[in-house]
């Protein structure tokens, strides 16, 4: 595929030059006509209203268009064409065809899931470990638990089996669905193991398909515990101590304290915020697609002024075409443990989840605010089957204000500024 490169601007597009889509509104008011909304991603508006995304690039000097589906906030948004013609940009950099990107194969001669776990099972066979043979009984536990459960296993709605699926195509919700089935969810250290072993072939497939910094659910689906019959919650801070922990962070200019700040900010999970990708940002609002969320549905997320300047701060930070907003010291996944270390340092006893305890606790004091509008911020699905079937709004305005209060009570001390914190950021 050495024939593709990218092109900013090929002559045929030169008569679009000054018409962009920013914001994930434009997207359904646009009048006809052709909107740069991305490198290589045009908007196009027919004069019947009919809207569709296009991802231009050149191969072997031919200008070729691929149509990437429906425009809309009903069919795909910004963030999300944004995010996938980034993916699309990647397969071109690395000589890869970036209409299997959009539109993978499930046949014979695909690469899915399954041949890369026999590809690496392979592998694990003939490497040697600390200069001796592996063990060939845990060696053969890879195949067998992938047959019984992984390999034919087929999420509610899919046409496929987990193993036939593309790696890049594999969702949070589809790992989930695995590892909650029937029989494998009642055996913890099984479970487990699978977790894992889908994880390492994800990750080993991400490097071979050029795309080393995929996103990995497998690594972000968090197992229940079973040990404790009463409910365990995150150590989260008294809302009092927040303004003063948040002081302290920002005397760090860490990629670290930034994302700490930004998921306190965010009422985020730090999963969340630590996969954050410059696609999803349009213009004030944080729009994470479902399959980087806990409960696999969408989650817009107003920005404070405060957020938006992490924004800036990390945007002059950035590496060149990088998509984290918040990357790992070599490019890769930021660590919990990274960011568990700053918060320690600024407050030990409480953890970086707790913080959405906090944000939850604070918000219950506030005369007036709402306690659906609250828990929509934080990403929770209503408990109470029949109001969620009915409730549709994502109370986005509510919301929007509340960032903005919680953002603002963020950034001012009490008392004058004159709170004193018992811990230091750089201890």
């Amino acid at each position: 595929m050495a024939g593709y490169f990218l092109a900013s601007q090929p002559a045929k597009v030169a008569e679009m030059a000054g018409k962009k889509v920013t914001a994930a509104r434009q997207v359904d008011t646009a009048e006809p006509g052709s909107y740069s909304a991305a490198p290589n991603l045009l908007l196009k508006v027919k004069p019947t209203g009919a809207r569709s995304w296009v991802f231009r690039y050149q191969s072997n000097g031919k200008v070729v268009e691929i149509r990437l589906g429906k425009a809309g906030t009903k069919e795909r948004g910004l963030a999300e064409a944004r995010e996938l013609a980034e993916r699309m940009r990647a397969a071109v950099r690395n000589g890869i065809d970036p209409k299997t990107v959009l539109k993978p194969k499930h046949d014979a001669a695909a690469l899915t899931f399954k041949h890369f776990a026999v590809a690496y099972i392979a592998h694990l066979r003939a490497t040697p470990r600390h200069g001796k043979p592996r063990n060939e009984k845990a060696v053969d536990q890879w195949p067998s638990t992938f047959s019984k459960w992984v390999y034919e296993f087929k999420p509610v709605g899919a046409s496929v089996g987990f193993g036939d699926k593309r790696p890049g195509e594999i969702t949070y919700g589809d790992v989930k669905a695995v590892l909650t089935q029937r029989g494998l969810a009642a055996l913890a250290e099984t479970q487990k193991r699978v977790k894992q072993r889908i994880g390492v072939i994800l990750e080993e497939a991400a490097k071979e398909e050029g795309e080393p910094h995929r996103y990995n659910p497998a690594h972000a689906f968090k197992l229940e515990t079973r040990k404790a019959s009463s409910v365990k919650h995150h150590a989260s801070a008294p809302p009092e101590e927040i303004p003063a922990i948040m002081a302290e962070l920002r005397k760090s200019d860490s990629t670290s304290a930034m994302l700490l700040r930004w998921s306190i900010l965010t009422a985020c999970r730090s999963g969340e915020a630590r996969g954050a990708l410059w696609a999803e940002i349009d213009g004030e609002v944080w729009d994470i697609p479902g399959a980087r969320m806990k409960a696999g549905e969408r989650h817009r997320v107003p920005l404070c002024a405060e957020a938006l300047e992490i924004l800036e701060t990390m945007r002059e930070k950035r590496l060149r075409d990088h998509p984290r907003i918040f990357p790992g010291e070599r490019g890769g996944l930021l660590s919990d443990v990274a960011v568990s270390k700053v918060l320690k340092r600024v407050r030990p006893g409480v953890t970086a989840h707790g913080m959405r305890a906090s944000f939850r606790q604070w918000g219950a004091k506030q005369r007036g605010m709402s306690r659906e509008a609250l828990e929509l911020a934080l990403a929770h699905t209503n408990p109470n089957k029949v109001e969620g079937a009915y409730q549709y709004d994502d109370l986005f305005d509510l919301r929007k204000d509340i960032m903005k209060v919680w953002g603002n009570y963020c950034g001012a001390l009490p008392e004058g500024d004159n709170v004193v914190p018992m811990f230091s950021v750089s201890a």
